[in-house]
């Protein structure tokens, strides 16, 4: 069974401009990294279908190349928040996006952030 958020009351705009969503319970919803023709950026998503459908409705551009990432990065453009309160928003601690996505560890032996 698969859920939709699509109502405006559960979308909502936080004060970055990102695109805020209510978690689905039970659904866990990981970082892709997602590239279109002139943008690109982080996108939590259940999977990579619904990464590739929430970047063409946050950018309205298709994504050309998606992924998961091991770790978010910037830029962030969405978040979803939990019924805790607790949100989807991390640090950006992938610095290489486009050589990181499609793993689920970091593939590099030492952290880019040394």
């Amino acid at each position: 069974m698969s859920e939709q958020r699509t109502t405006k009351d559960q979308v909502w705009a936080d004060q970055f401009g990102r695109r805020c969503s209510k978690a689905i319970p039970g659904v866990y919803e990981g970082d892709h990294w997602c590239v279109g023709a002139t943008k690109k950026g982080t996108i939590c998503a259940r999977d990579e279908a619904a990464a590739r459908a929430l970047f063409k409705e946050i950018t309205g551009e298709d994504a050309v190349k998606c992924g998961r990432l091991p770790y978010g990065a910037h830029p962030s453009l969405n978040v979803i928040v939990y019924e805790s309160g607790s949100t989807s928003a991390q640090g950006s601690f992938c610095f290489d996006p486009d050589n990181c996505m499609g793993y689920s560890s970091c593939p590099k032996r030492r952290a880019c952030s040394e």
